[in-house]
């Protein structure tokens, strides 16, 4: 029994994407960069970071780079994923 070979397909970036990838990390670098008073904001972290112990407090401010490149990769791909759906039902309402 012979199996076809895998073939990668290539992914197209078009102009969908592009918005919807530059509003999410708009988005993202307004949490981010916000306020004292937004929760997931680096400045409220680090305002709470102080009243800590002093081990976890070295935790905290080593794990906000990671904390940072998660948000900004995790709004990345809902950015895509969003596009993405939005493409496909775009392309079922000119179809009909």
């Amino acid at each position: 029994m012979q199996t076809k070979p895998f073939v990668k397909q290539r992914y197209v970036f078009n102009l969908g994407n592009l918005f919807a990838i530059s509003f999410v990390l708009c988005v993202c670098y307004y949490i981010l960069l916000g306020g004292a008073d937004q929760p997931l904001s680096i400045t409220y972290l680090l305002t709470r970071a102080k009243y800590l112990a002093y081990p976890w407090y070295l935790l905290v401010i080593a794990l906000i780079p990671i904390y940072i490149g998660l948000l900004i990769f995790g709004t990345a791909l809902l950015g895509l994923y969003c596009s993405g759906k939005v493409r496909l039902l775009v392309k079922k309402a000119t179809h009909l």
